[in-house]
């Protein structure tokens, strides 16, 4: 009996850890579309997945604060490392509630950070492009992606 409630615990203790994994081809294809020189960052015409709605957690955003204020379940992307990192924006596409990709999204070479953590429908997903005068630590120009209201 001990063994069994030693494993069932390890077992459930193993299913909270699990962490979707950030989407590299998306990661990458966002990085190139801001890179281009273009002004606008338009969600649906570069996504081939079904979704319909995004979050953006900026930098030192808490899961379950937000999940508690969204009524939405965030356990997928709670180990990010979001709640106490400065050095990424975390992108949340969901379907009908339910997480279905994420992109942990580098602050350079495109700062999400400027936009507030609410649910964002697919059809407003638009963001406007601002090369800022600042410049990050490598002296890049700092860019700024914030969702057209």
């Amino acid at each position: 009996m001990r063994i069994f409630t030693i494993l069932f615990l390890w077992t459930l203790t193993l299913q909270s850890c699990i962490d979707m994994p950030s989407d590299k081809a998306l990661d990458s294809w966002m990085k190139t579309k801001i890179l281009s020189g273009a002004d606008r960052l338009i969600m649906k015409e570069i996504t081939d997945f079904k979704w319909d709605s995004l979050l953006i957690l900026r930098p030192y955003s808490m899961p379950d604060r937000i999940e508690d204020d969204l009524d939405i379940n965030l356990s997928m992307i709670k180990y990010t490392g979001i709640d106490f990192g400065d050095n990424t924006n975390v992108l949340v596409y969901l379907y009908q509630g339910e997480v279905v990709n994420m992109v942990d999204f580098d602050r350079y070479p495109g700062d999400f950070s400027k936009n507030d953590p609410e649910l964002i429908s697919k059809s407003k997903a638009v963001f406007e492009i601002t090369i800022t005068g600042q410049k990050n630590i490598n002296g890049d120009k700092w860019i700024e992606i914030v969702a057209v209201k």
